[in-house]
Parts: structure tokens; C-alpha cells; sequence
């Protein structure tokens, strides 16, 4: 009897060309079931519901991925990881085809990216929501301040911070959103390679947008295709929290992420993954954007140049909080005058290399100066872990490792000692 209802289901769900009403009917009831397991078979016999029913298969989508999380003494930890999303388990690990998302954009770009925002626009309102109501009630609460983005149609907020902007990469966000996310930058990497206009792009995925993670994807398709997207780009750098943000993302992308999958079950994923992961703009980030208007020169480094004198250091700040209080825009004075080093055309000198001249970014002698300390206190810092590394590598090979010698090695545990240990140091310089 449970195969033959099975089978009903199925013919029904594949039946939205002859009988649409029945089907976007059979939709709202399974919305209302709490079967979760016939909500994810519906979820996933996504092919003919979005090919004949795409705005109810939409509304059904957003209807059993999203709920509201609990807030207080009765929330857990892992309601402020599912940021208001229904988990699936059938719909992990998140890829750029894993569930409907890419399907639907590619049959129905407008059910598309409503889905798409839908979940995004959602997880980062509970995001905000969790900023704002901390669990530990010794947290201070947060109150984060948006990005505005002034678009042809009017201008839109988009919130979140670091974490938030990487959601498209994967990672820890829930695997439906990430997915979405995913999906969306498959997406419109085939609409720029059919030829459709960038800035007309950008504006038709941000107008519905209010989560930064968007504009991550938005910047990535602008780096992975340079040539066409750079003026379009402009209209994305409208703060200067994105230039920090995506360089974190860069670092991010250039660090290996192991997998555990003994088992080879999701082989199939982690090589997709991995072959989006050596797409253009992986390899890339926001400074890449800087050289090439400084190369294009003319209108377009006049633009960025402005676009640039524009930012605040207001405009790096990410909470409420920080308004007002002198040492937080102190810091973002300071940073905001490094971002602006890339917006000053002396900083850019022509080198030689294989394939004729090219243009390449000089901080200024003090910057060099600056970063060369900073850098001497980080390996100085390291030099523990270094030591420890050279070691286990010594002992594997029997002998004194490449990179330190053994009377390095002694002086460099020494001063270690002394630092770290203070009540090692009579026993160390006997």
C-alpha cells in the first residue's frame, strides 16, 4: 500500500503540465503535513515541478526551508547555527547543483532569485537577530551596521560582516543556503559567457538582496571576468568594508580545507568543489581591481579613484556600538589610509617581465617599512611553533631538517624558555 501511494505521488508531481491546479494544491497540503521525509521527496522531485509550476514550487521551497528560531533560556546552540533554515539531510554537502537552486535559476531566473534571496534575506535577519539577543546574557548585545548600495532602481542595505560575505564559499552555513549561494554564481558566470550585460546583471541580483554574502558572489564574477565587468564592478564599491572582507576571502581560498569522508561518499562533491575552488576569481580578490583600473587608466581610474576618496573611516566600522568612540575609528583611519594607497597612481610602476610590461602595485617606503616590522613581531612570535616543527621533522629524518641549524635551534629553545617559562631560567642558564 506504501509503494502504491508512493507511486500516486510521484505520477502527481510529475503532472504539472496537465493539471498545474492539483499539483500547486498537493503543495500546499504537504506544506502543512509534518512529514518531514515526504517534504524533503517533494523538495527533491524538483525537475518537473519547476519545469511546469516553478512560482508554486518556489513558495513550497521557502515554505519547508525556513523556520523561526527560538530565542532565551530554550534556544540551543545549534538554532543559531541553522540561522532559521530547515536542515535536509539529502541536500548535503552543499554544491552548485545540490537541490533546486541552479535548476530554477536557469528555468525561471525571476522564481530564481526569489528563492535565492529568500534564504539569504532570511538567514541574515536571524543572524542579526542572535547579534541582538546574545545567549550568554554577560554578552553585550550588537547592533551591526549595513552597507549601503545605491543602485539605477533606488538604494538597498545589505547586512553582515566577514563571516556573513564568505557564506557563498560553503563552509559552515547551512547546507541549503550555501547551496543557493552557490548556484547563483554558477548562474551568472553563464549568463556573462552568453553575452549579457554586467552592470544590468548585478543590478537584477542585488535589487532582491539584503545579505553581503550576495554581493561576495557579485565581486567574484567581476574578478573571474575582468575584461567586461570592470566598469559594471564600479557600482560595488561603495564601502570600504568589502576591500577588507574580500581579502580575508582570498586568505581563506588560498588554505587548504581537509575533508573527513573516509568512506568516499561525497567524492563526488569535493571534486566538484574542487574544481570550482581553481576558478579565476578564487586566485584573485579586490586589489586585482585596483591594478586593472590603474591599467585601463582614463575614465575608469578617474572613477575609482573618486569612488575611493569617497569612503569614511565611519564606513569601516560594523557595529553601532563602535560610533563615536575614538580608538575604533583611530583604527579604521589607519586602514582606510593603506585601502586609499591603492587609489594613488604613483603607487603603481611599470616592471618587465616574460611577456612585455606590466603594471604592479608599490606601497609607499613607509608602508614597506611598517609591514616589514609587523612582520618580524609575527615570526617572532612563531618562532616556538617553528622550532617544534623543525624538531618532529629532524627526528623522521635522523638529522638536522632543512632551514635551522642545530646551534639555531638551542638558542632559539633558550630564548623561548626564558620568555615563556620564568621559573625555568635559573635551571636553563646553569
Amino acid at each position: 500500500m506504501a509503494g502504491y501511494a508512493s507511486t500516486l505521488r510521484a505520477t502527481l508531481l510529475h503532472s504539472g503540465d496537465a493539471l498545474p491546479e492539483l499539483v500547486q494544491e498537493h503543495l500546499k497540503r504537504v506544506c502543512g503535513s509534518r512529514d518531514r521525509t515526504l517534504k524533503e521527496e517533494v523538495l527533491l522531485t524538483y525537475v518537473p515541478l519547476v519545469n511546469h509550476v516553478p512560482q508554486a514550487y518556489a513558495d513550497f521551497a521557502l515554505d519547508v526551508l525556513r523556520y523561526s528560531p527560538t530565542l532565551g533560556y530554550r534556544e540551543t546552540p545549534f538554532e543559531r547555527q541553522r540561522l532559521g533554515i530547515v536542515q535536509f539531510g539529502r541536500l548535503f554537502p552543499a554544491t552548485p547543483t545540490q537541490g533546486p537552486f541552479l535548476h530554477l535559476l536557469r528555468t525561471d531566473e525571476r522564481e530564481g532569485l526569489r528563492l535565492a534571496h529568500g534564504l539569504a534575506n532570511w538567514a541574515v535577519q536571524q543572524w542579526r537577530r542572535f547579534r541582538q539577543h546574545p545567549r550568554d546574557p554577560a554578552d553585550q548585545a550588537a547592533h551591526d551596521i549595513p552597507i549601503e548600495l545605491r543602485l539605477a532602481s533606488g538604494a538597498i542595505e545589505l547586512w553582515g560582516d566577514q563571516n556573513v560575505y564568505y557564506w557563498f564559499r560553503g563552509g559552515w552555513p547551512p547546507e541549503a543556503l550555501a547551496a543557493a549561494l552557490m548556484g547563483l554564481e554558477v548562474w551568472m558566470e553563464n549568463e556573462i559567457e552568453t553575452g549579457r550585460d554586467p552592470a544590468e546583471l548585478f543590478s537584477t541580483v542585488l535589487e532582491g538582496s539584503q545579505c553581503v554574502a550576495v554581493l561576495g558572489v557579485c565581486l567574484g564574477i567581476a574578478l573571474a571576468y575582468l575584461e567586461r565587468c570592470l566598469e559594471a564592478a564600479l557600482i560595488l564599491l561603495q564601502g570600504p568594508r568589502l576591500w577588507l572582507w574580500d581579502i580575508a576571502r582570498f586568505a581563506a581560498d588560498s588554505t587548504p580545507t581537509p575533508r573527513f569522508d573516509p568512506t568516499g561518499e561525497y567524492r563526488w562533491a569535493d571534486e566538484m568543489n574542487a574544481a570550482r575552488a581553481k576558478r579565476p576569481q578564487r586566485s584573485r580578490d579586490v586589489r586585482v581591481l585596483a591594478l586593472a583600473y590603474a591599467s585601463a587608466g582614463g575614465e575608469l581610474w578617474q572613477r575609482f579613484e573618486q569612488t575611493v576618496s569617497s569612503w569614511t573611516p565611519e564606513g569601516l566600522l560594523q557595529f553601532e556600538e563602535q560610533l563615536g568612540r575614538a580608538k575604533a575609528l583611530d583604527h579604521a583611519r589607519e586602514q582606510l589610509d593603506r585601502i586609499r594607497e591603492f587609489a594613488l597612481r604613483e603607487n603603481y610602476v611599470e616592471v618587465q617581465g616574460l611577456e612585455g610590461s606590466a603594471l604592479t602595485f608599490r606601497p609607499p617606503e613607509h608602508l614597506r617599512a611598517q609591514d616589514e616590522a609587523e612582520l618580524a613581531e609575527q615570526l617572532r612570535f612563531m618562532q616556538p611553533d617553528m622550532l617544534r616543527i623543525w624538531a618532529r621533522a629532524s627526528l623522521v629524518a635522523g638529522a638536522p631538517a632543512a632551514g635551522m641549524d642545530l646551534e639555531k635551534a638551542v638558542t632559539t629553545a633558550r630564548v623561548s624558555a626564558f620568555k615563556y617559562f620564568p621559573q625555568a631560567r635559573a635551571e636553563m642558564f646553569r
